[in-house]
């Protein structure tokens, strides 16, 4: 539990990076227009629609010697970090080739991040056959998931801040980095401490059997719809964030306070009597 625990933190602090600070990063300090950032991300969730059930299918049909989702801990974080640092990489030749180095950089570490997230939160799963013990270990990783986002959220416009007094790039690539080696340090200790103790049992269902019993199942459908329009609210206030302190209180700084006060409202969510 512990090990999936830590896991969850360095996972969350790398997507409070992704998911605050790369718009602002390639319109303000990269100089991209504007209108591309934004055709970029739409094709990206798009193309993550597709990307996330590949990934499930690939992790269903993994064997190694570490299981069928352990492995990716180890094969696809290292990526993730490379790919984080070189998304907050300003490249010698912007102005040129800006456009293509953003796509391509911007593009591999959503599908990295991918490669590390479905088998993560897949591993309980395999971790146990006790139920109860399962939802005690979706229950902490979700926690500290939280919690860790939160933390992120405020640490990231102080570290920015802080390393980019005098260049607001420098800045952005130092905080990306060392959000990097933390993130990538804590999915490697995941991986070394968790075990995939459960084997799949029964026959494989073709992809097409899935589809249909997912289209078929109108509870499932209602709560992937309502998951999706909260999932949409939650990106854009966090996208938003930092625009909103920089144009309209003044200075970048005030993301700080505005990420502060998203965290302390998460943790009351986490408290509540209905949450737990």
């Amino acid at each position: 539990r512990l090990g999936h625990v830590t896991g969850g933190v360095g996972h969350n602090l790398i997507y409070a990076m992704m998911a605050g600070y790369v718009s602002i990063f390639f319109t303000d300090v990269f100089g991209l227009n504007a209108g591309y950032v934004a055709t970029l991300f739409l094709a990206a969730r798009i193309w993550d629609a597709v990307n996330d059930p590949i990934m499930g299918l690939i992790c269903d049909r993994t064997r190694s010697r570490f299981g069928h989702f352990r492995c990716w801990l180890l094969y696809a974080s290292p990526v993730v970090g490379l790919a984080l640092i070189l998304c907050f990489r300003v490249p010698a030749n912007a102005q040129t080739a800006g456009y293509a180095y953003a796509a391509i950089f911007y593009v591999l570490l959503g599908m990295s991040f991918t490669a590390v997230d479905i088998p993560y939160w897949g591993l309980p799963a395999a971790m146990t056959d006790d139920p109860t013990e399962r939802t005690r270990v979706y229950t902490a990783a979700g926690m500290a998931s939280t919690l860790a986002s939160g933390a992120g959220a405020i640490a990231i416009p102080a570290m920015v801040t802080a390393f980019g007094a005098d260049d607001q790039a420098g800045g952005y690539l130092a905080t990306a980095a060392i959000l990097a080696v933390v993130g990538v340090a804590c999915y490697l200790t995941c991986f070394l401490l968790v075990r995939e103790c459960r084997k799949p049992t029964g026959e494989r269902l073709p992809f097409i059997v899935s589809v249909r019993a997912i289209t078929k199942n109108r509870p499932l459908l209602i709560l992937m719809a309502a998951s999706l329009c909260g999932n949409i609210a939650f990106q854009l206030k966090i996208a938003l964030n930092a625009y909103y302190a920089t144009y309209s209180l003044g200075s970048f700084g005030y993301a700080m306070q505005l990420s502060a006060m998203r965290s302390e409202e998460h943790t009351s969510e986490l408290q509540s009597p209905n949450c737990i």
